[in-house]
C-alpha cells in the first residue's frame, strides 16, 4: 500500500504537470486533467489502507472496502464520462470544471483524513506497550500531514479558483505536494529508530515492480509485431519470475522472526 501511495502520487503530480503543456494540445491537457480528481482519491485511499495495515497489522475489513467502493463510484463515472470538465478555454489553456461535480472529491478525502485520526486514535489506545505507542503515533501524524498538506492546497485553491481572488492561483497546488517529503521523514524515522519496515522485502518488491514497467513500457515503443510479443512473453516471465522472489524473500523472512522466536523461547 505505501508502494501504491507513492505510485499514485507520482501519477497525480505528473499529470498536473502535464496538464499544463499548453503545447501537447488541449486534448492532452483535457485528459490528464480528466485524471486528477480520480487518482487524488485513489491516493488517498491506499493512503488510509497503508496506515490501517500498519496499525492494526491487518487487512481492511470488507465492509470498509464496500463503503470506500460505492463512495467513490461517482469518481469514477464522471471521469470516465468526462462530465466534470465541460469545456475547454483556449484564452487560459484550462479546462473549464463543473462546480457541482468537482466538490465530491474533496467530501471524500476530507473522510479519509477522519478516518486516518479515529484508527491512529484506535491504536494508540489498543496498544500495550510505549514503542507501538510510538509507532502508532508517529505513523498516524506523518499520514495525517501528508493527506493534510495536499487536501488543503488543493481544496483552497479550488475555491481562489472560483472567486478570482488570485491570477496564477493554480500555482500554489504546489505546496500541497509537501506533504510527501514529511511523510518520508516520518517513515525513515520509523525505519531507523524501530525497524518497522522489512527493507529487504521493500527493496524486492520495488525491483520487481520497477523491471515489470520498464518492460512494460518498451510495448508503446516497438513497432513490429515479432518485437511487441518478445517483449509480452518477456513481460510475463519477469512477472512469474519476480512472484516467487518475492515469495521465497517473505519464505525466508518468516523462517528468520520464526528462529528468533524459538531462540527467545529457549532463553
Amino acid at each position: 500500500m505505501l508502494f501504491a501511495t507513492c505510485s499514485s502520487f507520482a501519477v497525480w503530480s505528473i499529470a498536473d504537470l502535464g496538464s499544463w503543456f499548453a503545447f501537447f494540445g488541449s486534448g492532452s491537457t483535457m485528459f490528464l486533467w480528466s485524471l486528477l480528481d480520480l487518482v487524488g482519491v485513489l491516493m488517498f485511499f491506499f493512503a488510509y489502507y497503508f496506515l490501517y495495515i500498519f496499525i492494526f497489522n491487518n487487512k481492511l475489513p470488507n465492509w470498509q472496502r464496500y463503503i470506500i467502493f460505492i463512495g467513490m463510484i461517482p469518481v469514477i463515472l464522471y471521469t470516465l464520462l468526462g462530465i466534470h470538465l465541460p469545456l475547454y478555454d483556449a484564452n487560459s489553456c484550462a479546462a473549464t470544471e463543473n462546480e457541482l461535480v468537482t466538490k465530491y472529491p474533496y467530501i471524500i478525502e476530507m473522510l479519509f483524513i477522519i478516518s486516518s485520526i479515529l484508527i491512529t486514535i484506535m491504536g494508540y489506545r489498543r496498544s500495550s506497550n510505549l514503542v507501538t505507542k510510538s509507532k502508532v503515533l508517529l505513523s498516524g501524524l506523518g499520514v495525517f500531514l501528508f493527506l493534510t498538506f495536499f487536501f488543503s492546497a488543493t481544496f483552497v485553491v479550488s475555491i481562489l479558483a472560483e472567486s478570482d481572488m488570485s491570477t496564477y492561483v493554480y500555482n500554489y497546488e504546489i505546496y500541497g505536494l509537501f506533504g510527501m517529503p514529511i511523510l518520508l521523514v516520518y517513515l525513515g524515522y520509523l525505519i531507523v529508530r524501530f525497524n518497522a519496515f522489512n527493507i529487504k522485502l521493500a527493496t524486492a518488491q520495488a525491483l520487481v515492480f520497477g523491471l515489470m514497467a520498464l518492460i512494460g513500457a518498451q510495448v508503446f515503443f516497438v513497432e513490429s509485431t515479432t518485437n511487441k510479443v518478445l517483449v509480452l512473453i518477456t513481460f510475463v516471465i519477469s512477472g512469474i519470475g519476480g512472484y516467487y522472489l518475492v515469495r521465497s524473500v517473505k519464505r525466508e523472512i518468516k523462517q528468520r522472526e520464526e528462529i528468533e522466536k524459538l531462540a527467545v523461547n529457549l532463553e
